[in-house]
C-alpha cells in the first residue's frame, strides 16, 4: 500500500508543487497525496480515512490553525500517525509549540522540496517502526488472551473442593497445582468408580502453551472415561494410549500415574506410565518410592503392554504424588530441589493432614528457589488411607 500523506494548506500553489515534485512516486504508487485547504477539512478527512500516515500542515491558517489541528490529532489516539508542521523560520515560537504538542518534525518556508522529501522519508521510517510496534503489541495481547483462556481451561478441569468427598472418612485426598508463567499441561483428578473404589491420577503433558492445555483436556477426558469403565490400571492405560495415539495431536505425549484404591481393604492397584514414582509415607517414617511398573508414557508409542502393580495400604499411610516440576525447580545457583529435599520434607511432616503436607512442600520448594522464576508447573497430590 502507498504511504498516504495529507497536505493541509490554504495556498493552492502547494498542491501543484507537491504533485509535480513527487509525480514519479505517485505514479509508482509509493505515495498517495491528499489535500485539504483548512484544518476543518483536514479533520473530516482524518476521521473518514484511518489509513493516512503523515499530515503535512501549515501552522498559520484561518479557522482551525495547525496548532489546534495538532491538539485534535492527539486525541485521536493514532500513535503511528505523524505530523510535520510548516511555518516561516521567523515563527520559531509557534514551531516550538507545535513540537511540544507532538509534531514529529518541521519544515520552514519557503519550502525546499528536496529537504521536504528527505524529511518525509525519515518520517516514513518512523511510521513503519510505530506500525510494527503496534502490530507486535497487538499480537502479544492476542497471545496473552489465548494463554489466559488456556489457563482457565486447565484449572477448570482440576478438582477444586476440599474435602472432595464429604461424608467419606475412609480416605482423604488433596491436590493442587502451582502454575509456571507459561501454560503447561499438568493435570490431576480423583473420583469414585463405584462405592468402594477410588480412582486417581496425576500427569504431565509434554510441551507448553495452548496446544499442551488442549492436549491435557483431551487426555483427561480419555483417561477418566476409561477409568470409569472399571478397567484395572494397566488395561486403562493400554486403552487410553491407543485412543490418544488415534487422536494424533502433534506428537505430544503424557506421563501419568494412575491408581485405584479399594477403600474397604486398603488394596492399591496402580500403573506408572513414564511418570515420577510416588512416595509411600508410612506412619512410622522411612519414606520409600513405589516400585516401577516399567511402562512408557501415553501417546509415545503403539502396542505397549501396561502392567499393574498392587500394594496394601495400612491405616494412616500416605501416597504422595508429584510432577517433575517439583524436583527440577532451580535456585539462583541452578541447583535442583531434588528428591532428597522432598524426602526430608515428607519425613518431617508425616503426621500432618494431606492438605497441610502439600502446602508445606510448596512452601519448602519456594524457600529453596528463593524467588527464582518457575519454568514448569508443579503439581502435588497426597492421598491417605484412614480405614479403621
Amino acid at each position: 500500500m502507498p504511504i498516504k500523506i495529507l497536505s493541509v494548506d490554504d495556498e493552492p500553489d502547494l498542491e501543484l508543487l507537491l504533485k509535480q515534485h513527487f509525480r514519479k512516486k505517485i505514479r509508482a504508487r509509493q505515495y498517495e497525496i491528499l489535500f485539504a485547504s483548512s484544518g476543518l477539512e483536514a479533520l473530516e478527512k482524518l476521521y473518514s480515512d484511518k489509513t493516512i500516515d503523515i499530515v503535512l500542515t501549515d501552522i498559520n491558517m484561518p479557522g482551525i490553525d495547525g496548532l489546534e489541528l495538532l491538539e485534535k490529532i492527539n486525541v485521536m489516539n493514532r500513535p503511528s500517525l505523524k505530523t510535520l508542521v510548516v511555518s516561516a523560520y521567523s515563527d520559531m515560537e509557534n514551531i516550538r509549540t507545535a513540537m511540544n504538542r507532538g509534531a514529529f518534525d518541521f519544515i520552514t518556508k519557503p519550502i525546499d522540496l528536496d529537504d521536504l522529501e528527505l524529511t518525509i522519508e525519515k518520517t516514513i521510517r518512523q511510521t513503519e517502526i510505530s506500525k510494527k510496534s503496534i502490530s507486535d503489541r497487538k499480537q502479544l495481547m492476542e497471545i496473552q488472551q489465548e494463554l489466559d483462556l488456556a489457563r482457565k481451561l486447565q484449572f477448570s478441569l482440576l478438582p477444586d473442593k476440599y474435602p472432595p468427598f464429604p461424608g467419606v472418612s475412609d480416605v482423604d485426598i488433596f491436590g493442587a497445582m502451582k502454575p509456571a508463567l507459561n501454560v503447561g499441561g499438568d493435570l490431576f483428578d480423583y473420583f469414585f468408580i463405584d462405592d468402594n473404589h477410588l480412582g486417581f491420577f496425576i500427569g504431565d503433558i509434554s510441551g507448553k502453551g495452548v496446544p499442551a492445555a488442549l492436549f491435557m483436556a483431551m487426555s483427561r477426558s480419555i483417561i477418566r472415561s476409561n477409568a470409569m469403565r472399571g478397567l484395572n490400571p494397566g488395561k486403562c492405560m493400554e486403552e487410553s494410549n491407543r485412543q490418544i495415539l488415534d487422536a494424533g495431536k502433534d506428537s505430544m505425549f503424557i506421563t501419568l500415574f494412575y491408581g485405584i484404591l479399594n477403600i474397604k481393604n486398603g488394596n492399591l492397584a496402580y500403573c506408572s506410565a513414564g511418570h515420577e514414582l510416588p512416595y509411600l509415607v508410612p506412619t512410622c517414617g522411612g519414606v520409600t518410592r513405589l516400585t516401577s511398573t516399567g511402562n512408557a508414557a501415553l501417546g509415545a508409542m503403539e502396542n505397549v503392554n501396561y502392567n499393574t502393580a498392587e500394594i496394601p495400604l495400612n491405616r494412616g499411610e500416605t501416597i504422595f504424588m508429584y510432577t517433575d516440576g517439583l524436583i527440577e525447580a532451580l535456585n539462583d545457583d541452578e541447583d535442583a530441589y531434588g528428591r532428597e529435599n522432598l524426602e526430608r520434607a515428607l519425613e518431617n511432616n508425616i503426621d500432618q493432614p494431606v492438605k497441610n503436607i502439600t502446602e508445606i512442600v510448596f512452601s519448602d520448594v519456594d524457600q529453596f528457589t528463593g524467588g527464582t522464576a518457575q519454568f514448569d508447573d508443579i503439581t502435588l497430590v497426597a492421598l491417605r488411607y484412614n480405614k479403621r
